[in-house]
């Protein structure tokens, strides 16, 4: 399961779930080119991939997690000149802008309320989401991305 919600916090965040049925968060920024910047797992020509754990950085990750970000980066990459513009921030300027940001989307226990769509290609189906309560989130929804 693929669910892409609206821009939060200067990222599009997109909630996966492995095969044991964990949901995890994959929040895709704009990739910061400068020689100091913190690194995505993945990363393409524009995007840089976070993989949401609360380890800072020095969580190990899990391997089907890990594998999850690249699959997702390797979607990206052959549509990311396609997209539609996206106001995305680097994870610097993120955290600069944001530094007490909620940037979860996983509430436990709890799961809004959404109305779902699903789009299939050869390889994998993507269920987009649009949260009932778009106020608490900023930018455009999940239109603004590609249906596979």
């Amino acid at each position: 399961m693929v669910s892409v919600l609206p821009v939060k916090l200067g990222a599009v965040p997109v909630l996966l779930e492995s095969q044991r049925g964990e949901r995890f968060q994959v929040d895709i920024l704009r990739r910061d080119r400068s020689a100091r910047a913190r690194r995505g797992l993945a990363e393409t020509r524009e995007y840089s991939l976070f993989l949401l754990n609360r380890g800072q950085g020095d969580t190990p990750t899990q391997e089907d997690h890990g594998l999850a970000v690249l699959w997702l980066a390797a979607l990206l990459r052959p549509r990311e000149r396609s997209l539609a513009t996206v106001a995305l921030l680097t994870q610097r300027e993120r955290t600069q802008r944001f530094p007490r940001g909620k940037f979860n989307a996983l509430v436990a226990n709890a799961a809004p309320e959404q109305t779902r769509f699903e789009a299939s290609s050869s390889e994998s189906t993507w269920a987009f989401a649009e949260p009932a309560t778009p106020e608490r989130l900023e930018g455009p929804g999940p239109e603004a991305l590609p249906a596979t």
